[in-house]
C-alpha cells in the first residue's frame, strides 16, 4: 500500500480525523498549542522572541492527542510570541514548519505568531464605517490575471 494510498483509507479515516481547533488558542491566561501530525512519533513546540532569524529560545516537547493531534499548554499571555512546531516522522526531525492555522504570521511567513485579535484592532475601529464614500472599486484579480498581461481595472461608479 502506498503513502497516499494510506491517507485514503477508511481505517486512517476513522482512527485521524479530527474535527476540534487547531493552532494556537490563545487567552490572557494560558496558550494552548494543537497541532495534527498522525504521522509523527515527537512533535517539538519551538518558542521565538522574533519573527526572523535566530535559533529558538525555547523547545518544548508536545503531549500526544486524540486522533493525530500534538499538544502543549503555557501559561501566561503569550500574545507577539512567535513559533514553529517541529515533527519526528520516521526517525528524522524536521527543521520547523509554520503551523497552517496561525491568525498572524512573522516575516515571510515562516513562523505563527500568537495574537490576541481583541488587541490588533485600531483605536474607534469597530465604530468606523466600512464603505468607501468615494464610491471607488477595484476589481478582484488573481495570478491568472497578471499572467495575460492584461491591464488591470480600476474604476469608479
Amino acid at each position: 500500500m502506498t503513502a497516499a494510498a494510506d491517507f485514503d483509507a477508511k481505517a486512517f479515516e476513522r482512527a485521524f480525523v479530527f474535527r476540534g481547533a487547531l493552532g494556537a488558542l490563545h487567552s490572557k491566561t494560558k496558550t494552548v498549542f494543537r497541532v495534527w501530525v498522525p504521522t509523527a512519533g515527537a512533535v517539538t513546540l519551538n518558542l521565538f522572541s522574533h519573527g526572523l532569524g535566530r535559533d529558538a529560545d525555547e523547545r518544548i516537547a508536545m503531549e500526544r492527542g486524540p486522533r493525530g493531534t500534538w499538544e502543549v499548554s503555557l501559561r501566561g499571555d503569550l500574545h507577539g510570541v512567535f513559533y514553529t512546531f517541529s515533527a519526528t516522522i520516521n526517525g528524522i526531525e524536521n527543521a520547523g514548519a509554520v503551523d497552517p492555522y496561525a491568525f498572524a504570521v512573522g516575516a515571510n511567513g515562516l513562523r505563527g505568531m500568537v495574537v490576541d485579535l481583541s488587541r490588533t484592532n485600531p483605536r474607534a475601529w469597530l465604530r468606523r464605517r466600512k464603505t468607501c464614500r468615494h464610491g471607488a472599486f477595484m476589481k478582484a484579480a488573481g495570478i491568472k490575471s497578471f499572467a495575460r498581461n492584461r491591464p488591470f481595472i480600476f474604476g469608479y461608479r
